[in-house]
């Protein structure tokens, strides 16, 4: 029943076979716009066309870290390159000196942008109206630019700039990581339209992985598979790992996020870790495949939701597990998804294409931390590019993989019903001849045309009855379990009597019985127990199961039929003393054709449909079949249903 209901489930989802080209183009696209927009040309010119402004930058660290801009004046600057600098790793403040050279002879206006979002504070000291002292302006929850200006994703500061001079702006700059500096002085316009492009770029690139979240959660609800709802937190914290590293998340989500950017960074690159490492370890199946590599992958879910408390934890602690996570771990992820590759595991090509390109950046990243690849302005959209690429490529595997998933089960129903219909025809006209050889063979039985000679004829006659009426009854057999299959076994539900329908089932088989010195005894705690039933439908299932007890029961032995009921459930059982059925056999003798010879059962016969039909019928009417059974001891098939 789950099966056909999730075949009816993804028959109605009907994935395109042109989706996964839609959502690679849509990146294609994305890319290309990030890449090769005109407004890149800042790359090549840092100062605007707009504003003949020269910028020097120097640098100096404060030994205290309490300096204000009184102490700041007697520290030794030192300078720096034209436009950016870099600094490594340092936790004592950066302050920064920025000479303004106006040539122009009037008053320039323009906006002095901090393009790096992993700082935990800046404060800016700029010139007073009329060259009076600096004013002091931190950064926090609001930025301190006019009302008409985009907000800005980095820290900004609007300066006025003297006719004829030249400006000097304090920076004051706290970070708990990496010490990059790229300095930018913009025109406002230029400003302006730099922000709004940013962020229409930025956008696209979160909204693609939000609607790659929500597309895959739709699937995940109608076919309920398990990969997809783990994948729907690995793209979510992809979506906040984008939102965090280009600090458009501190513009849009969380204004005075700000001030806790790096401990952002690191809850979200823990999020992001163990929900990944979650995500290939459903989906390359590795608790089934390999044991050993899945434990590896219980560790390192551990090991990253660690570190998304990291803030919380000691300092040497959160350090080891930050660098482990954006390290060995990633490295750790990867080889292990190279190395199920090489050993054919299904998907693991897919999982290492993938963990390898949302990577990529990172280590283009950190190559730029150790000063070993140049400062482009594209290093602020790289981890965005890096995720949303990424994540639009698992959605695409998993979408292809659901169609192959969707082909293969469409074939396997198509099958089947050839194989019903086949089934319900031949059942049909095996019906045919068989009810003339059960007349007939019953006729001779009889003698009802008169005596035959010799008498061994008679007996003759008695077998050729009684095996057309085995070989029925597996006609009749396949043909239900066709029809419960195809859909097309309807129950006549009635209230019904469950003592009195074992009754009748017992006094059925006592024929069978009694040559095989089988005793049936029926227990139950209520004269009358009664239940909305078929009773033609559980009268043949609990048929098929006596048939099995007395079958395999050893002789001068008993059958326990017991019924009970308790909070509107009834159990129906059949108990036998024989020698059992091994635990590993269980499972298969309650499919269809899967006749189980062991040594219990060596020397018994059977076509395998009994048990199968039985579970079947029992569980259209919303109940189980469970079967306990002790080698050497006995069986126990119980039936379970609601009272009602």
């Amino acid at each position: 029943m789950f099966r056909r209901s999730v075949r009816r489930k993804i028959r109605f989802l009907r994935i395109p076979p042109f989706s996964g080209w839609i959502i690679g183009t849509v990146a294609l696209v994305v890319l290309s716009l990030l890449l090769f927009t005109p407004a890149r040309d800042r790359v090549a010119n840092p100062v605007p066309h707009d504003l003949g402004v020269g910028l020097s930058l120097a640098y100096a660290f404060d030994e205290t870290g309490t300096a204000e801009l009184s102490d700041a004046r007697k520290l030794t600057f030192i300078d720096g390159p034209q436009r950016s600098l870099h600094l490594g790793f340092s936790d004592r403040p950066l302050w920064l000196r920025l000479t303004l050279s106006n040539a122009a002879s009037h008053v320039q206006s323009g906006v002095l942008v901090y393009r790096f979002p992993y700082i935990d504070s800046v404060t800016a000291y700029l010139p007073g109206p009329n060259g009076g002292d600096h004013l002091r302006i931190a950064r926090g929850d609001t930025l301190p630019l006019p009302e008409s200006f985009p907000q800005s994703h980095f820290p900004a500061f609007p300066v006025q700039l003297t006719a004829n001079a030249t400006t000097v702006v304090f920076l004051k700059v706290e970070s708990t990581s990496v010490l990059l500096a790229p300095i930018e002085f913009l025109g406002e316009a230029h400003f302006a339209r730099t922000v709004v492009l940013d962020q229409i770029l930025l956008s696209l690139l979160f909204g693609a992985v939000i609607a790659v979240c929500l597309y895959v959660l739709t699937v995940y609800l109608t076919v309920r598979d398990k990969a997809c709802l783990d994948f729907v937190p690995f793209s979510l914290s992809y979506a906040l790992y984008v939102a965090v590293a280009t600090g458009f998340g501190q513009v849009w989500i969380w204004p005075g996020a700000w001030q806790h950017a790096n401990q952002l960074h690191f809850v979200v690159l823990g999020l992001l870790f163990a929900s990944g490492v979650r995500f290939f370890q459903r989906y390359l199946n590795t608790a089934e495949h390999t044991p050993r590599i899945n434990v590896v992958m219980r560790l390192l879910i551990i090991a990253g939701l660690l570190t998304t408390a990291s803030p919380l934890l000691p300092a040497p602690v959160d350090t080891l597990l930050i660098a482990f996570v954006a390290g060995p771990g990633a490295v750790l992820v990867l080889g292990t998804a190279i190395y199920l590759w090489c050993r054919g595991i299904d998907n693991a090509a897919v999982a290492t294409v993938g963990w390898a390109f949302s990577h990529v950046t990172s280590v283009y990243l950190y190559l730029r931390v150790f000063d070993i690849t140049p400062y482009l302005e594209i290093n602020h959209y790289l981890a965005a590019i890096g995720c949303t690429i990424a994540t639009l490529y698992f959605a695409i595997a998993l979408a292809l993989g659901l169609r192959r998933q969707q082909a293969k089960l469409l074939l396997v129903e198509t099958i089947n019903d050839t194989r019903n219909q086949f089934m319900a025809g031949m059942s049909h006209e095996l019906r045919t001849p068989l009810n003339a050889i059960m007349g007939f063979s019953e006729m001779m039985k009889d003698q009802m045309l008169g005596p035959i000679q010799p008498v061994a004829y008679r007996d003759y006659a008695a077998d050729i009855h009684a095996s057309s009426r085995k070989m029925l009854k597996l006609v009749d057999g396949v043909l239900d379990i066709s029809r419960i299959e195809s859909g097309n076994y309807s129950l006549n539900a009635r209230p019904t009597d469950i003592v009195e329908l074992a009754r009748r089932c017992i006094a059925d088989h006592a024929a069978k019985a009694v040559p095989a010195g089988v005793e049936m005894h029926l227990r139950h705690h209520r004269e009358s127990i009664m239940a909305t039933i078929d009773p033609d439908a559980i009268a043949q299932a609990l048929g098929n199961v006596l048939d099995n007890a007395i079958t395999h029961a050893p002789g001068n032995s008993q059958v326990l039929i017991e019924i009970t009921e308790l909070h509107g459930e009834i159990r129906l059982s059949v108990s036998d003393s024989g020698r059992g059925i091994p635990e590993e056999m269980r499972a298969r003798i309650v499919r269809p054709f899967e006749l189980v010879r062991v040594n219990a059962y060596s020397a018994k016969d059977g076509a395998g449909l009994g048990l199968p039909l039985a579970r079947m019928l029992i569980e259209l009417h919303g109940g189980k079949l469970e079967i306990s059974s002790e080698t050497g001891k006995g069986t126990s098939v119980a039936f379970l249903f609601a009272a009602a």
